[in-house]
């Protein structure tokens, strides 16, 4: 499974930056959240809450909702201060992303064309694996990766982690949980 490195990752935002602030921002939540892109694709304005908090849903798994909060940066493709304001200027209970699944698949190709990224990891889940990644790679937590990204099963979290495993050269997780 592919993920987006930091260089990949910073130059993908930058050319969504660029180009259009929402499509920015519905990468960024992803990424951020470890979204899928059809999670994004439903948040509406009342699923963010003041300026810090944002209603994470999984409606695919109907896991209970999870409450995270929104990142602040001072480097601005990765601060969604933007999204709070962006939910504060849309009405109550519409759509923060209005579109569909196949137009935000088509704009992280183009935007992943532009940044000089290989066509091979330009979908909006790399964005979600990216997540992962990152978030294992900070706290090497398998538990909190889990929870990001609203595994019930260990098991799928760990599908997610087999490159990482493989590219960092680390011990197999699924020998350390069977010991």
């Amino acid at each position: 499974m592919h993920h987006f490195e930091d260089n990949e990752l910073t130059a993908l935002l930058q050319a969504a930056y660029d180009r259009n602030r929402l499509h920015h921002m519905l990468m960024l939540a992803c990424v951020c959240h470890g979204m899928r892109v059809s999670d994004a694709l439903s948040l509406t304005s009342s699923d963010v809450q003041g300026a810090s908090i944002l209603v994470n849903k999984s409606r695919l798994k109907r896991n209970a909702p999870q409450l995270q909060s929104l990142h602040i940066s001072e480097n601005y493709l990765f601060d969604e201060r933007a999204l709070a304001v962006h939910a504060g200027r849309t009405p109550k209970n519409e759509r923060l992303f209005p579109m569909c699944r196949q137009r935000a698949d088509e704009l992280i190709r183009r935007y992943g064309k532009e940044a000089g990224i290989p066509a091979v990891k330009c979908h909006m889940h790399t964005l979600r694996h990216t997540c992962g990644h990152v978030v294992f790679n900070t706290s090497h937590s398998l538990s909190q990766v889990q929870q990001i990204l609203g595994h019930r099963s260990v098991n799928t979290t760990l599908v997610y982690l087999q490159e990482a495993e493989r590219s960092k050269g680390l011990i197999s997780l699924q020998r350390g949980l069977e010991a």
